[in-house]
């Protein structure tokens, strides 16, 4: 099991670089997930110079480069976008699903980054001081995280039928899945509040969030290989199985660490 669980920090790179080189092939920000406006100044420069950041970051982590400020730098980078972009958007219509939904993608995304920092601070020697603010927001990150899952699980409710159209013909059972996704969201969420079982909570999600890649997002991609949204809920799914990973090999090593 441990040998899964170290694949997390390395899904979370790969989709980071996927968001990077979407924006560079679109010369745009990403859709939905990063809304900005085509009227800010310079906007191609900052298309360049986020993209850039991410893949670079992406690089550092899959090479074991500054594991941990690349990770920090991409869970700040979300974060900025969630307080920025999504916030207001939200104090302005809290009943929208699709901008509750990349809301809250967007904040679980940050929080991975924070995690996986963490994860990478925690082995390093005579830590400074801003690498001890990170590890202690960690915590923070996996409230966060559940928080949303606590969302995602309510909009399943609430959009039971549509979710259903998302699981592949081919599958039996669309309901019996639909409410196991649900419960999932729901069960994850409260271990992570309660500190219960969560090396297993997190593992299941992450096994459930990497299904969700193989069999629903890479056949979508295949067979819409010029959509750009395809091509972003593929590397969302991936992240959200990359950040559950390392919580579940975070909780790991700290128990290691304590003993």
């Amino acid at each position: 099991m441990k040998k899964i669980l170290i694949i997390g920090p390395f899904l979370f790179a790969m989709a980071t670089a996927g968001f990077g080189v979407i924006q560079l092939g679109t010369q745009n920000f990403l859709t939905t997930l990063l809304p900005f406006s085509s009227s800010i100044p310079i906007h191609l420069l900052w298309v360049y110079i986020v993209s850039i950041i991410l893949v670079v970051a992406a690089a550092a982590i899959l090479f074991n480069i500054q594991r941990g400020a690349a990770a920090a730098i991409t869970g700040a980078l979300f974060f900025l976008f969630f307080l920025i972009l999504h916030v207001p958007k939200l104090l302005g219509n809290l009943k929208d699903p699709l901008e509750l939904t990349v809301a809250f993608e967007t904040l679980l995304i940050g929080s991975g980054g924070f995690i996986i920092a963490a994860e990478f601070l925690q082995k390093t020697p005579n830590a400074t001081k801003l690498m001890r603010i990170v590890i202690s927001m960690a915590p923070l990150g996996r409230y966060l995280i559940a928080f949303s899952l606590i969302v995602f699980g309510v909009l399943h409710v609430r959009y039971t039928s549509f979710i259903q159209k998302m699981i592949p013909a081919w599958m039996p059972g669309h309901v019996f899945l639909a409410v196991i996704v649900i419960f999932g969201f729901f069960l994850a969420a409260l271990s992570f509040i309660l500190n219960i079982k969560v090396t297993l909570a997190s593992t299941l999600l992450g096994i459930m969030f990497l299904l969700w890649v193989l069999l629903v997002h890479v056949p979508q991609v295949i067979n819409n290989y010029n959509s750009e949204t395809e091509w972003i809920s593929l590397c969302i799914a991936l992240a959200c199985s990359g950040t559950a990973f390392s919580i579940a090999s975070g909780t790991l090593l700290k128990t290691k660490l304590e003993r």
